[in-house]
């Protein structure tokens, strides 16, 4: 079935080999899907059936379906693989065109209000002039504490590539004097309102 496949997926080395981020947002993908047509026979799905599935997610949005089609079309090489099925019915499947206008670039009036509003201390507050001022990705960024300043830098190491490489960035001064207001004494710099550690999933949710 859909599931077993799936289920197979999970446990297969294309998807544990994929870092902890990825696999989150690509079950999220698969289990909506596994929901509706987890019962129904991998040898029975036809081009025809993909083409009306995805047809009626990009009515609701282009963007879910085509990550859908994505993740559709790793479990059909999986499917041929595995000897689920013999042909591989994404090669008649065509690839969802869409544009997205991305996102904008904050201005310094944005920063301005932000400021404004998120006074020194708060977690918001925190949390923005850490990304402001590294750059760090958000599973290096909830990490960030004092253990990690030496000197007129931070040295943190993060994974790139499959590989542990160690970052040194330099503090500018402004962002010296705000990490000095911090009072809170937990390990990491960006915490709940309870003062408690934040973890990647829930900063991205916050």
């Amino acid at each position: 079935t859909i599931g077993a496949l799936i289920a197979d997926y999970y446990a297969s080395s294309l998807f544990t080999a994929l870092a902890a981020s990825t696999q989150e947002t690509y079950r999220n993908h698969l289990e909506r899907f596994r929901e509706k047509h987890g019962d129904k026979p991998v040898a029975l799905l036809q081009a025809k059936h993909i083409d009306m599935i995805l047809g009626e997610e990009t009515a609701k949005s282009k963007s879910v379906a085509s990550n859908l089609r994505k993740r559709l079309a790793t479990l059909m090489q999986c499917a041929v693989k595995w000897a689920y099925r013999t042909d591989n019915p994404m090669h008649q499947v065509d690839r969802i065109k869409y544009k997205t206008p991305g996102i904008r670039t904050w201005t310094d009036g944005d920063i301005a209000k932000f400021r404004e509003r998120w006074k020194d201390d708060t977690p918001q507050r925190i949390a923005f002039e850490i990304l402001l001022y590294t750059g760090l990705r958000r599973s290096d960024a909830v990490r960030l504490g004092r253990q990690h300043i030496q000197g007129d830098h931070i040295a943190i190491s993060t994974k790139k590539s499959g590989e542990i490489v160690q970052l040194q960035i330099p503090i500018h001064p402004d962002f010296r004097a705000f990490l000095d207001t911090i009072k809170h004494g937990h390990l990491n710099f960006i915490v709940t309102g309870r003062g408690a550690g934040r973890t990647e999933q829930g900063f991205t949710n916050w």
